[in-house]
C-alpha cells in the first residue's frame, strides 16, 4: 500500500492527482488531501443549481467538478479527504459498505462514535461527519470522501443549494441540522495530530511506502489539472437545450433527465442528478440518442446497455435506480 499525503490545497490539482494515480498507476494507494475553500461538485449535477452564486463569489470559494457521483459538498481547510485508489476485484470487496465501514472503525477507536448510514454517509451521533462517492477505472476503483473535522458550518449552509425534498428524505430541515464536526468529540486533538492518527490507522498491519511523486508525475498532474479540472467548460458546462424536463428523487438519489424530442424522436439526452454513478453514463446517452419516445422502445434500448457493456452496467452508471425506475420518471413523472 503506497500512502501520500499532499500539502497541496489547490482543489484542480487535487482532483487532478487523483485521476492521475487512478489511470496512470498500477499500484494501491491511500491518499490523504486538504482543499481551501471549495465547493467539489458531483460529476452528475448541474452546477448553477447547486451553488449559491452570489455567496460563492462574495466569499472566493472555488468551484470544481469530480469524476464520481454524489452531491455537491464544502471543503476548507478543518475537512480533510481521504481516497483508496485499488484494484476492482469483486463488488463486495469494493462496495462502499466496505470502504466506509474501515474509516468509521478508525473514527469510533478515536473517540467518535461512527456509524455507516443510507447510501453513502458516516454519522456519529446523527449527525454527518462523511460524505463518501466511487468510480470505476477499468479494473481500477476510486473511493474518496470528506471528513468534517472541524469545517465553517455557516459556509456550507450558505455556499450551497441543498432541495428541499433532499432535507427531507434525511430527516431535517436545513444543512446545519444534518452535518457535525470530528472535533467536538475531540477537542484537544488538531488536525495535524487527526492527519497523523487517521494514517497510521489506515496503514496498520500493511506493507508502507511512502510515494514521492517524480518530475514527470507533476508535470502530468499539473497538465490534467490545467486541461480539465482548471476549464469552465468542465465545472460548469453548457447548458443543454431541452424541450422537456423529468426529475424525481428515488431512494437511490435524485434523477433529473433532459431531453430534446423532435417529432417523438429523442435527439438529444443528459442526465443530472446526486445519484452515486460509478460507470460512465456516455451508453445510455448512446442508446437513447435516436429512440422514438415510446415507453417500450426507450426500455428496448435501455436493456441493450447490459447486453452491450455487461450485466449490470446500467444500473452501476445510475447509482442504483434501475430501468423500470427511469421509465417511471419519464413516462410517469413531472
Amino acid at each position: 500500500m503506497i500512502f501520500y499525503y499532499t500539502d497541496s490545497t489547490d482543489p484542480y490539482y487535487n482532483l487532478a492527482l487523483e485521476e492521475y494515480i487512478l489511470t496512470r498507476k498500477n499500484e494501491e494507494f491511500i491518499l490523504l488531501w486538504q482543499n481551501e475553500n471549495t465547493i467539489v461538485i458531483g460529476r452528475n449535477q448541474n452546477t448553477e443549481e447547486e451553488i449559491n452564486r452570489a455567496f460563492v463569489e462574495e466569499h472566493g470559494i472555488q468551484v470544481v467538478r469530480r469524476t464520481t457521483g454524489g452531491g455537491a459538498v464544502y471543503h476548507d481547510m478543518g475537512n480533510l479527504n481521504f481516497s483508496f485508489i485499488t484494484a476492482y476485484k469483486d463488488k463486495e470487496a469494493a462496495s462502499m459498505e466496505y470502504f466506509t465501514g474501515i474509516v468509521a472503525k478508525v473514527l469510533t477507536d478515536m473517540g467518535a462514535p461512527a456509524a455507516v448510514n443510507g447510501r453513502n454517509d458516516i454519522l456519529v451521533d446523527n449527525k454527518k461527519v462523511s460524505g463518501n462517492a466511487q468510480r470505476i477505472y477499468k479494473n481500477r476503483i476510486l473511493h474518496h470522501g470528506t471528513l468534517l473535522f472541524k469545517t465553517d458550518m455557516s459556509k456550507i449552509a450558505g455556499a450551497l443549494n441543498v432541495k428541499k425534498d433532499k432535507l427531507a428524505a434525511k430527516g431535517v430541515t436545513s444543512v446545519a441540522s444534518r452535518v457535525g464536526n470530528i472535533s467536538d468529540y475531540m477537542p484537544e486533538m488538531t488536525m495535524k495530530e487527526f492527519i497523523s492518527f487517521l494514517s497510521k490507522a489506515l496503514l496498520a498491519g500493511k506493507d508502507q511506502v511512502i510515494w514521492e511523486p517524480k518530475e514527470e508525475d507533476l508535470q502530468e498532474i499539473n497538465k490534467i489539472a490545467d486541461d480539465k479540472y482548471r476549464t469552465t467548460a468542465w465545472n460548469y458546462g453548457e447548458s443543454p437545450m431541452v424541450n422537456c424536463k423529468k426529475r424525481m428523487r428515488f431512494p437511490q438519489g435524485e434523477l433529473e433527465i433532459y431531453l430534446m424530442l423532435a417529432d417523438q424522436v429523442i435527439k438529444t439526452v443528459d442526465f443530472y442528478g446526486d445519484f452515486l454513478s460509478l460507470r460512465s453514463l456516455v451508453p445510455l446517452k448512446e442508446k437513447l440518442t435516436g429512440c422514438p419516445f415510446e415507453e417500450q422502445e426507450v426500455q428496448n434500448a435501455l436493456v441493450r446497455v447490459d447486453l452491450e457493456y455487461g450485466d449490470g452496467y446500467f444500473e452501476e452508471s445510475l447509482g442504483g435506480i434501475a430501468i423500470n425506475q427511469v421509465l417511471e420518471l419519464l413516462f410517469e413523472g413531472n
